[in-house]
């Protein structure tokens, strides 16, 4: 009788029936939540930091999971509420302002987006990554002076990367300062040789600045490196 009393107990946490007294606690669901946003499976991943949040309502590292995760989806709005969240449980936290500067900026939420861009830089005056955002929502907002301040500083914080110099590219052109423009964007190819962008805008600052041949080298180039739109250009200006 008690070999068939054991069996049948076996039988029944197979089937999941007993855990040994043993409870998941809001940490193995945050773990399993943060496996599943690894692992890119995003709806599950909310379903298991919402188990989180209910066995603790002030776990600010499932908000912020959520929030990320939700921003990942295209869900901005939520994004912003769960950072929002996550301020009001730990308002030194340099992340949760960021992130919610994130999701601003992807709502064209530009002047919002600055301010926590602001509020990470008061507490973490070496941030490269809030200079850049901050810039380019500077840019979105047609403030091409404060975008080229902020570029400069995320350079001089760290200087090579790439995309930083192609932003400020961007914004000394649209002030019609080409060679400021063409000193970026050469840095750009001097940085990283693959880069199709830089060649593209080197190409067409020097065919501004009047030289030709060598901007048509450069658009042919950025064209051999998969910028289609390089050779529109060369049918139109190079021949």
């Amino acid at each position: 009788m008690d070999n068939y009393l054991t069996l049948f107990f076996l039988l029944l946490c197979s089937f999941g029936y007993c855990s040994f007294g043993y409870t998941q606690t809001a940490q193995d669901h945050l773990d399993r939540a943060l496996e599943k946003v690894d692992s890119e499976n995003y709806v599950e991943a909310i379903q298991g930091f919402n188990k989180v949040i209910d066995l603790d309502p002030s776990n600010s590292d499932a908000y912020a999971g959520r929030g990320l995760t939700k921003h990942l989806l295209g869900d901005y709005r939520g994004a912003i509420q769960d950072a929002s969240k996550v301020i009001e449980l730990n308002p030194k936290g340099i992340d949760a302002y960021f992130n919610r500067g994130m999701a601003e900026s992807s709502l064209n939420m530009h002047l919002e987006a600055v301010q926590d861009f602001n509020l990470v830089i008061d507490l973490d005056p070496k941030n490269v990554e809030a200079y850049y955002y901050r810039g380019f929502s500077k840019m979105e907002m047609e403030d091409p002076h404060g975008a080229i301040i902020d570029q400069s500083k995320a350079i001089e914080l760290d200087p090579n990367r790439v995309i930083t110099y192609l932003s400020r590219a961007f914004a000394k052109s649209s002030l019609s300062d080409r060679r400021g423009a063409l000193q970026d964007y050469s840095k750009v190819i001097e940085l990283d040789s693959k880069n199709p962008d830089g060649y593209l805008g080197a190409g067409l600052m020097k065919m501004i600045l009047g030289n030709t041949d060598s901007g048509c080298l450069d658009l042919s180039k950025a064209g051999e490196l998969g910028a289609s739109e390089a050779y529109d250009l060369i049918r139109e200006f190079c021949n």
